[in-house]
Order: C-alpha cells, then sequence, then structure tokens
C-alpha cells in the first residue's frame, strides 16, 4: 500500500508520520520528496515506485501548478492521485495560531522538532507574521480548489484536543498507548498558554 499525507505547515504531521513508522515499520517513510527544503531529495514517482509499502509525507503547497519553483520530477496532481492508494489532507482551522507557530518555528530553526516550545510573543514581527499566515490562507483556497471532497481531510484541532480513532482506521493503524503518549499525547508534552504579547507563552507547535 501506497499512502499520502498531504499537509499544511504546522499541523502536527510530523508526529503522525513519527508514530505511524513506528507501529507499522514494515512501511518505508519518505518525508519531503517534493520538497525544496532541508537536505531532502527530490524524487519522482517512479523512483517512489520501487517500495511496496510506503508513506510519503510532503507540504501540499509544492504541488500547487501556480508556484513557481518546478523541478522536473515534481508530480502532477492528477499523476500523484493516481499513484497512492490512499490520499490523506491535513490542516488547521486556526490560522493565526498556525501563522504564529510557523512563525517560531522559522525563528529558532524547529520545523522538525516536536518538543516542548516556549514562544515570546514580544519578539514577533508584524509584517513576517502576516506574511506567514497571506501564504497559509493561499494553501488552504489551494486545498479547496484541488481536494476537497476527493478526499478526508483531518484538522490539527479535531485529532490533537479531539480523538485519532478515525485517522487510525482510514491509515489502518493501532493504539499502542506507549507510543501514543510519547509522540502524540500532546497532554504529556505541552502545556497550552494564553498568546500574550508582553509574556512568553507556553504554547503547542
Amino acid at each position: 500500500m501506497k499512502i499520502l499525507l498531504l499537509y499544511s505547515p504546522r499541523s502536527g504531521s510530523t508526529s503522525i508520520m513519527k508514530y505511524f513508522g513506528k507501529v507499522r515499520p514494515e512501511f518505508v517513510i519518505i518525508n519531503q520528496p517534493w520538497s525544496k527544503w532541508g537536505k531532502t531529495k527530490i524524487l519522482s514517482l517512479e523512483e517512489l515506485s520501487i517500495h511496496e509499502n510506503l508513506f510519503v509525507k510532503n507540504e501540499i503547497s509544492w504541488l500547487d501548478p501556480a508556484i513557481k519553483y518546478k523541478h522536473p520530477k515534481l508530480p502532477t496532481i492528477p499523476n500523484v492521485i493516481s499513484f497512492f492508494d490512499k490520499i490523506i489532507i491535513l490542516s488547521r482551522k486556526n490560522i493565526d495560531e498556525q501563522a504564529l507557530s510557523l512563525y517560531f518555528a522559522e525563528e529558532n530553526d524547529s520545523h522538525d522538532s516536536t518538543d516542548f516550545q516556549i514562544y515570546n510573543t514580544s519578539l514577533l514581527k508584524k509584517d513576517k507574521y502576516e506574511l506567514h499566515k497571506d501564504k497559509l490562507l493561499k494553501t488552504n483556497n489551494f486545498i479547496s480548489e484541488y481536494f476537497e471532497n476527493k478526499f478526508t481531510h483531518y484538522y490539527y484541532e479535531d485529532l490533537y484536543f479531539g480523538t485519532f480513532t478515525n485517522l487510525f482506521k482510514e491509515l489502518e493503524i493501532s493504539f499502542d498507548e506507549e507510543c501514543f503518549n510519547q509522540i502524540l499525547n500532546i497532554s504529556m508534552k505541552y502545556k497550552v498558554g494564553e498568546i500574550n504579547k508582553n509574556k512568553e507563552t507556553k504554547s503547542i507547535i
């Protein structure tokens, strides 16, 4: 089976990928094969096809036909849809909190971190924050145009503050209490705080 998790930034996708890898070790896990990001290597669908059991996680906006960045190995949306057996969309409802999380992830170079974070919102640069927010809104529009009502769409808030039951069923993965508490259970890792410009804020990443 070949599974694709397409996500908008700061939606909890890395933790889901890590949990999946723990409970389904027979799967090959590939993170960001189509993103010009970090040390990731661009892979074509042909290169990915050698894996029988495959879980791919990629930020969704890189598939947007409107983006300037184009790589010859970057697949088209129709090819992606036909290649994968299962495609899941992950995003957030609260764009303001998502933009804040993305802002500090870039400031602290902590995109891959799933550890406890402290945000000092008094250091926030409003113009840069608004740029992040604008990009996230465009990503949501892209999701609505190309993927909404075609694939299951999960939201960060419903999963991390609700239940992973439906997602686990769709991914055909079991509940492992130890792994869940280590990776996905935010009550074991985070203290939720209100955003306040005048003090440090402990918040969910």
